[in-house]
């Protein structure tokens, strides 16, 4: 479901309204957890 409702944000056309805000706020939280217990992977691209 998180991984649907983000890439739904990122197709969107411009000037489309985002997501309703706590599905935002749940995709903030996954993305900051896992760029926190996963920076090592990430920092190696």
């Amino acid at each position: 479901l998180l991984l649907t409702n983000y890439l739904k944000h990122c197709a969107r056309e411009p000037g489309t309204p985002t997501l309703e805000p706590p599905k935002m706020t749940v995709l903030h939280h996954t993305v900051d957890y896992l760029k926190q217990h996963y920076w090592s992977f990430f920092s190696s691209y």
